[in-house]
């Protein structure tokens, strides 16, 4: 199910997360920003965290992950329906979502 524009209590004082669109699971969710607001806690540039993250991700999960890290970026992206989540750390915006590696497999669209 999608879900959209919640705040989450920050596991980090410093660190405001507003969630804008999901479909993973509310355990999932908390794992993706805990591992976001790490990398963006101890990288200097944005690409050196959506590295991080997506490294993450494809370690301890498997198929494709994708990771955008910005504070202006428009996207359309095809996901599996579980596995997307658009969120707020702070000013800059995290986008995850997983693919298929093969092409018959049906995926759903969403947009940030």
């Amino acid at each position: 199910m999608l879900s959209t524009s919640r705040d989450q209590a920050p596991s980090n004082n410093r660190v405001m997360v507003t969630v804008r669109k999901s479909t993973m699971s509310p355990e999932m969710e908390q794992q993706v920003i805990r591992v976001a607001v790490n990398a963006l806690n101890h990288t200097n540039q944005e690409k050196d965290a959506a590295h991080e993250i997506k490294a993450y991700f494809d370690s301890h999960y498997e198929c494709r992950w994708h990771c955008i890290v910005g504070k202006k970026f428009g996207c359309y992206v095809s996901h599996f329906d579980t596995d997307f989540i658009y969120f707020y750390a702070n000013t800059v915006a995290v986008l995850l979502f997983r693919t298929a590696e093969h092409p018959d497999v049906v995926l759903r669209g969403s947009r940030a």
